[in-house]
């Protein structure tokens, strides 16, 4: 009588934990492409309607900046989805929460050293980023279920 060797149980990795990088940056350069096409659109066509001080609002460090923020943004979604408890629970708290404290800046700016016009274009800008990665990172890295 031969004594069968104990096998362990098979792990399971949730989905969030099986992501590559490959797919992490997909998804940030998508988004990224897809919100810098639309803050270039927002920031010249605050420009063309007259928005004063439109100078301070220069596509170049816009479209920088964006691409950071995407990036802060997919890390941030990424970090969420692979190790919170409930990741769709967290997520559905944050994402708002985080557009909300974007606006911040937008306001302080709009009180201080810009156009309330201009103040306005970034927080617009600032909504439309968030509505093209939102579903650019929900589809391609789907919060992990639990």
């Amino acid at each position: 009588m031969s004594a069968q060797p104990a096998t362990a149980p098979p792990v399971t990795v949730p989905t969030a934990a099986r992501r590559g990088a490959g797919r992490v940056i997909t998804a940030w350069f998508l988004a990224a492409v897809g919100s810098v096409v639309a803050v270039v659109v927002i920031a010249t066509t605050g420009k063309a309607i007259g928005v004063s001080h439109a100078q301070q609002l220069g596509v170049g460090p816009l479209m920088l900046l964006t691409v950071f923020g995407v990036a802060a943004g997919t890390v941030g979604w990424t970090v969420v989805s692979r190790w919170a408890a409930d990741p769709e629970a967290s997520l559905r708290r944050l994402v708002p929460a985080v557009l909300v404290v974007s606006y911040v800046p937008d306001l302080l700016l709009g009180l201080g050293s810009v156009s309330g016009g201009a103040a306005v274009t970034l927080a617009v800008a600032h909504t439309a980023v968030f509505a093209v990665t939102i579903p650019v990172l929900r589809r391609l890295l789907p919060p992990a279920a639990r």
